[in-house]
């Protein structure tokens, strides 16, 4: 068997470094901002544009546990991803949001 070449382990780590940055960015579960990568944005943006007016909306999906606890894991992590996909598609259209998953069953949408 021959050892990789060094164009090939370059390319490999570079898809490597790519997948470990978007792990870090995104929330695994449901494919949104990260809680960092979040906060970064909203930096950016408020950078960006210091005199003009956002607004954060905070969502927590009251008595989640409950769904995990009567109806199992899997059927509440489908319930974060339904949701998720709801926020993503309301927001889809306006111009400069962002949304992201803080944790748990807390999402946050930036517009």
């Amino acid at each position: 068997m021959d050892a990789p070449s060094l164009k090939a382990l370059e390319h490999e780590n570079a898809e490597l470094r790519e997948r470990l940055n978007d792990a870090r960015r995104y929330d695994g579960l449901t494919g949104l901002l990260s809680k960092g990568a979040f906060c970064d944005a909203v930096s950016t943006a408020l950078d960006r544009s210091p005199s003009e007016r956002h607004v954060i909306v905070c969502f927590d999906i009251r008595r989640f546990k409950l769904v995990n606890d009567l109806h199992g894991l899997e059927e509440g992590d489908e319930l974060l991803r339904s949701f998720a996909g709801a926020l993503k598609h309301r927001f889809a259209d306006v111009a400069g949001s962002f949304v992201g998953r803080l944790g748990g069953d807390l999402f946050v949408v930036f517009a």
